[in-house]
């Protein structure tokens, strides 16, 4: 879902490298983007009317210690 996801973008003017990385807290996702040196970080949320929308509490840290943009989708 992820690929077509990007690929449905068409042609863009940067390289995109889509990865799905799984851990059960950012730190997973935070060494990731320090081993490729990415420019750009991002993640999903699930969508709920009822409540304030904010990261999961096990990844929400990983705002403070990554070294790259954050865009989350929801």
């Amino acid at each position: 879902a992820l690929e077509k996801f990007v690929l449905s973008a068409g042609a863009t003017g940067v390289p995109i490298e889509a990865r799905c990385i799984r851990g059960n807290t950012g730190l997973a996702a935070s060494d990731f983007v320090q081993s490729v040196k990415a420019d750009l970080l991002v993640v999903s949320m699930s969508k709920n009317r009822d409540a304030i929308q904010q990261l999961p509490s096990n990844i929400a840290w990983i705002t403070d210690v990554i070294p790259c943009n954050l865009w989350v989708i929801r």
